[in-house]
């Protein structure tokens, strides 16, 4: 496995670049790390961590799932991989210092300043690069999406789960649409139970588990807690759309990648106005929202995005425009529980 002479020998004045990692299930986001990492010289080392490394590194006890053999045959069968060198320490540090690449290549958010080798690497002239990683490809998430795929749904009783928890309401309300129901859903009794909300967003993740999501958004305020949730059981990143001056926006620096696959969640669904704003400040911003999730669908299967919708809870409650309200309910207090900022 060591190839180290065989590295030294097939340098020869070309430039050398190095990266190193686990790589326990491959997937595209390395593919196309790697050949990113590739084009910036002439000959690709990957350091692999060994499987006792692995273990230092405290991914999980059931982690690798591959061995090492399994882990560098598949590495070098890419085209951009040159050579793959097995190290058994937690860093690559002495395998860096002894090959001395002319560029080491580190994925994600990194900040050079932070990496712990980029000290050795600048100290003998070297340079460090982080490139940006794909969205959604990690192993931990496809670890966590063929859970929630191959994993026996429980019974639960959600409609009791939110009984208990006091979010079905009942009385004479106007709806944030500005419709009237005589049934409103306080979301905040859902989202102040851990239990309920993990609950309903496993329906949601469960669904989706198999469409390839790279991010999953929701609107504040209710839309962000469940989108945290849901991307946390899909092993994602989460993305919060805020509102600014009524208009649904991204803050705080949140940027889409071009191209990513999102999963719009939001708490309640009457008219989807708040989803479709949601969906649209992301398709401006390079997204394609390929898929709806929400907690309670009170629409009654009138609503259409255009793409798959589904709903960890759905129940008929009729509502009625302030011109159609009928009589029956206009003999109960109005009470406006809902707000739209």
């Amino acid at each position: 496995m060591n190839q180290l002479s065989e590295v030294l020998a097939a340098r020869q004045g070309k430039k050398l670049v190095f990266t190193n990692g686990v790589f326990d299930i491959l997937h595209s986001g390395h593919v196309r790390y790697l050949a990113e990492a590739r084009a910036l010289g002439d000959l690709l080392v990957v350091g692999l961590n060994s499987d006792a490394s692995v273990k230092m590194l405290e991914k999980g006890p059931e982690r690798p799932i591959n061995p090492l053999e399994d882990r560098a045959t598949v590495l070098k069968a890419l085209e951009s991989v040159d050579f793959v060198i097995a190290f058994d320490e937690k860093t690559p540090n002495d395998l860096i210092t002894l090959l001395k690449p002319d560029i080491h290549v580190k994925g994600g958010d990194y900040r050079v300043e932070d990496l712990p080798e980029a000290e050795i690497v600048r100290g003998y002239g070297g340079d460090v690069r982080v490139l940006s990683l794909v969205p959604g490809r990690s192993t931990t998430s496809i670890l966590k999406r063929a859970t929630l795929s191959n994993r026996e749904a429980e019974p639960v009783d959600l409609e009791k789960l939110l009984q208990e928890s006091g979010a079905i309401l009942e009385g004479h309300f106007i709806l944030t649409s500005g419709r009237h129901s005589s049934i409103y859903f306080e979301k905040f009794r859902a989202l102040e139970r851990p239990d309920v909300l993990s609950a309903l967003c496993q329906e949601i993740a469960r669904k989706f588990s198999g469409f390839g999501i790279d991010v999953v958004a929701g609107p504040t305020t209710g839309g962000i807690i469940i989108a945290f949730e849901v991307a946390r059981l899909m092993g994602l990143p989460a993305l919060y759309v805020e509102s600014e001056q009524g208009v649904k926006t991204l803050r705080r620096g949140a940027q889409v990648a071009p191209g990513s696959r999102i999963l719009v969640v939001d708490d309640v669904l009457t008219t989807g106005l708040s989803v479709r704003e949601t969906m649209d400040c992301l398709t401006e911003r390079g997204g394609e929202v390929v898929a709806v999730g929400v907690l309670i669908d009170r629409s009654g299967g009138t609503v259409d995005f255009g793409v798959p919708l589904s709903s960890s809870y759905q129940v008929a409650a009729e509502s009625f425009s302030p011109e159609e309200v009928p009589e029956w309910l206009e003999k109960i207090p109005i009470r406006k529980p809902g707000t739209r900022a």
